[in-house]
């Protein structure tokens, strides 16, 4: 696991000095403080920051090939590098780490060896032969990589920090990235939160060479199959095979040269995670979960708190169990958090990863294993099954009774009352189908919880504000062209796979885990699984209107009851107790004042004072103070990200230095 960072020479100015390239690995040393490495020559730059986990002995990056002209920088895993030794002939490999076979294989089979790849990893590639510097990165999205291009330079990091680090990009909020954090919840890719920073998209490998700009293709699309054409077979076969596809996948997970722990959160896909790696490896891995002791308004217990099923799952896998607690001085984490996400969270949900993280490293770990991807691979989610319902009434023309219905389900689920009127669109299903480009996104609803005061809060200015309900401009690239050929259920999914599970998901999971140099693994993502998970009858993913059906039964035996068969419960943190009361630490007040909205110059600062008050008259588990509860978080946390990264101020302290 690393950080890579590299900058190619697209003009006649040569490269700058390697002091900047250093600068540049020094800020994501936290995704490898063991060691790096850098290369160069009069085209291009590289350099790669390692944290040993395979191949301690080795690893050494930039990795380098049969010809001398040739250098790689590796972020990721590569779990089939065995079987892929095996195929490179007379090559000579002397390093025992996993990514030194990629220039080999490139040497052989060109770009062509990101097909060959089974892992997670983001990598930038110098061909000096044919002058050209490849990029590309894993099937889902797992490890990062982003890129921007001056009129000389093309730079590429594994984190937007290392390319303001090399001084050739000047760090400034992207105001459109902001109409989509508001309504999305997060930057519709490939944009991100800043201006002329994009990410290369998952699935894509992408060629620059000196004097041309930068060409993606993809070279991988998620396999989906049409209606009528999923697995056969009964349940019981099904998930039988998911089950034995899921322990070879955890299986390789656990290759690495150092101890490995899990993170349970007491749902049931971590805990599956976990108790395959016991059934795979006969002992129980060490794990790690969260806990929040503090209630609120006087109760026992916090309703966030998970932990009394996480003991459940610890204690049936006899596993030796560490207990994170967070409370409410753990909002003391948020400015790192956003440092290290570089992106805004409505629930900071990132806060729980950096303190998981530190944990686990503290214990002598730095690989862990987690239950991320099933959700979206097997929908999950209420928006999934409220999609199916929405599906279903209009299948029997009853559309008109989809309000009731949804407000009766939020009301037996103990949503927020009234939320079921907030996320309901004024517009009808066939309009709005069309105007997301063919499909109506199962999140729309949630994202019109975020319309609040939208168009005068994103313009101090006066500039034009996306309305939520109308879709980004790269939006419809995102939609799958072959979604008319899919089951409703495939096509929320094939949608996930392209926007929330990379934007969102894989984020939080990867950068929060990195910021404590800690690598966090995510089997329900290996290509065998995803290939049978997305191959199954729609059915056994969500059986009438319970989610993922087929894991229940591939698992069960391994589980206590009450898990195997626990629905699905979102992971929240309070927002407003942490935040926006007595006890929110003093950078909450510095960052919401007049004087800092005003510098900063992205939200109306009358309106935040107006939401701030509205929060603290708004009623008790009401949607809107949800409402408003997630709005402010995104702009605190947009404040907390332009003072950081455009302002230079409220930086935390880096944890680790190169060595």
């Amino acid at each position: 696991m690393c950080g890579v960072v590299a900058v190619l020479r697209l003009g006649e100015r040569p490269l700058p000095r390697s002091q900047v390239l250093q600068s540049m690995a020094a800020s994501i040393v936290h995704r490898g403080p063991d060691g790096w490495g850098i290369f160069r020559d009069e085209h291009v730059m590289l350099a790669a920051v390692r944290l040993a986990i395979v191949g301690i002995e080795g690893g050494r990056q930039p990795h380098r090939g049969c010809q001398s002209d040739l250098a790689a920088v590796v972020n990721g895993e590569i779990y089939n590098h065995r079987e892929l030794r095996l195929g490179l002939g007379d090559h000579v490999l002397d390093d025992p780490c996993d990514t030194a076979v990629i220039p080999h294989l490139y040497e052989q089979h060109g770009e062509a060896m990101v097909e060959k790849l089974r892992g997670m990893f983001a990598l930038a590639l110098w061909d000096g032969r044919e002058k050209k510097l490849v990029l590309a990165r894993d099937r889902l999205g797992i490890k990062p990589l982003f890129f921007a291009q001056t009129r000389d330079f093309l730079v590429v990091a594994s984190e937007a920090k290392a390319i303001f680090a090399s001084g050739l990009v000047a760090p400034a909020i992207d105001r459109d990235a902001l109409d989509d954090l508001f309504s999305l919840g997060y930057p519709c890719p490939p944009r991100t939160m800043f201006e002329g920073v994009a990410q290369l998209r998952p699935g894509h490998v992408a060629v620059a060479r000196p004097g041309r700009g930068l060409e993606s293709r993809r070279y991988w699309r998620a396999p989906f199959v049409a209606r009528g054409e999923h697995s056969a077979g009964s349940e019981r076969a099904l998930a039988a095979d998911l089950r034995d596809v899921l322990r070879l996948a955890v299986k390789d997970h656990l290759m690495a040269d150092v101890p490995v722990a899990a993170m349970v959160s007491g749902g049931l896909d971590s805990s599956a995670i976990a108790a395959l790696a016991r059934e795979v490896t006969g002992r129980s891995l060490d794990t790690f979960s969260l806990s929040f002791e503090e209630g609120e308004d006087g109760a026992a217990r916090s309703p966030f708190d998970e932990s009394p099923f996480a003991d459940m799952v610890n204690a049936r896998l006899d596993a030796r169990a560490h207990r994170v607690p967070l409370g409410t001085g753990s909002a003391a984490y948020l400015p790192e958090m956003i440092w290290a996400l570089e992106l805004p969270l409505m629930v900071p949900g990132g806060i729980g990863g950096v303190a998981l993280a530190e944990a686990e490293r503290a214990k002598g770990f730095r690989v862990a294993l987690s239950g991320d991807g099933a959700d979206e691979l097997l929908g999950g989610y209420d928006v999934f099954r409220a999609s199916k319902l929405r599906r279903e009434l209009a299948a029997r023309g009853l559309s008109f009774l989809e309000p009731a219905v949804l407000g009766l389900s939020a009301r037996l689920s103990g949503q927020p009352r009234g939320i079921a009127r907030a996320i309901t669109p004024r517009l009808p299903a066939k309009a709005l189908t069309e105007l997301w480009g063919g499909i109506l996104p199962p999140w729309l609803g949630s994202w019109l919880l975020l319309d609040v005061e939208r168009e005068r809060l994103l313009s101090p200015g006066g500039r034009h504000v996306r309305p939520v309900l109308e879709p980004p401009s790269a939006f419809r690239s995102l939609v799958p062209d072959h979604l008319g050929e899919l089951d409703g259920l495939d096509a929320d999914i094939a949608l996930e796979l392209e926007t929330r599970l990379p934007a969102w998901i894989l984020v939080i999971s990867d950068r929060s885990a990195m910021a404590r140099g800690v690598e966090v693994r995510v089997p329900f993502l290996d290509d065998r699984v995803v290939e049978r998970m997305l191959a199954l009858p729609p059915s056994m993913k969500m059986s009438g209107f319970r989610e993922k059906q087929i894991l229940r039964a591939a698992v069960q035996d391994l589980l206590p009851a009450r898990i195997a068969t626990r629905k699905k419960k979102p992971f929240m943190t309070p927002i407003a107790p942490w935040f926006f009361q007595t006890a929110a630490p003093p950078f909450v007040r510095e960052a919401l004042s007049k004087r800092a909205l005003d510098d900063a110059g992205l939200f109306a600062a009358d309106v935040v004072g107006r939401l701030l008050t509205d929060l603290e008259r708004a009623p008790p588990y009401h949607v809107e103070r949800f409402r408003r509860e997630l709005v402010l978080m995104l702009i605190l946390g947009t404040q907390l990200l332009a003072r950081q990264f455009v302002q230079g101020l409220d930086r935390p302290a880096p944890r680790f230095e190169l060595s």
